[in-house]
């Protein structure tokens, strides 16, 4: 999974925030993250056939505690409204 994953679709696990851009037309990032790591669980290579498949109950948590707010906010228009208001609220309490 990690193999195709930084392989195959440029994820880099020291920096996930990293993934993808900002689609103004979409309103959204181009590429889902959630979705790319789905489709590595059913990738057959012989760097996943034993390993555990990607749960996105399990897995998303421990992926969200390494990303960097600070680099998000930067990249991302949605996160960065959403960041600074709870930023302010945070200021104010």
């Amino acid at each position: 999974m990690s193999w195709w994953l930084s392989q195959e679709k440029n994820v880099r696990f020291d920096i996930p925030e990293s993934f993808s851009e900002y689609d103004y037309d979409k309103d959204s990032c181009r590429e889902k993250l959630s979705e790319v790591l789905i489709a590595s669980t059913i990738v057959e290579h012989e760097s996943n056939r034993d390993k555990a498949r990607f749960s996105k109950g399990l897995h998303t948590p421990l992926l969200l505690m390494s990303i960097d707010p600070n680099e998000v906010q930067k990249k991302c228009p949605l996160f960065r409204q959403l960041y600074n208001s709870l930023n302010n609220v945070c200021r104010s309490s």
